[in-house]
């Protein structure tokens, strides 16, 4: 595959993801592929994938791909993933990076910040914040 069909496939997995398409985008993912949120363990299989979002308890997405740049199959995304978990909206800026074979997502990997996933404490003027 050419840079732009590999480029296409992670495109039409975020917008799947985005249109709430959840088994469409799946089905992008190769069946034996490895799934990497670092810094947490890889978990292996689409049905991994899966298991390991549904878990997260994600109920829409709304990500955003600033840039995204390919070479020898790899696509490299900078993006803000905009997650639904319950009615809580969390933004998380990270880096993605997506090997594509024979038109499926054979590695998903996201390098991001752990404490971006949490809630920020609310504070009044003159008091820090402990998570800064």
């Amino acid at each position: 595959m050419h840079s732009a069909a590999n480029i296409a496939v992670v495109e039409r997995f975020v917008a799947a993801m985005n249109h709430g398409a959840f088994e469409e985008a799946y089905a992008l993912i190769a069946v034996d592929a490895e799934y990497h949120n670092v810094p947490y363990a890889p978990v292996f299989g689409r049905q991994a994938v899966q298991d390991t979002i549904e878990r997260a308890g994600v109920n829409e997405c709304d990500w955003t791909i600033h840039h995204i740049a390919e070479a020898d199959g790899v696509v490299l995304t900078e993006r803000t993933d905009r997650i639904r978990v319950g009615e809580r909206w969390i933004d998380i800026p990270l880096m993605g990076l997506f090997k594509i074979a024979g038109g499926e997502i054979v590695l998903w990997r996201d390098y991001f910040d752990p404490a971006a996933t949490h809630p920020k404490t609310v504070t009044t003027q003159g008091e820090h914040d402990a998570t800064r």
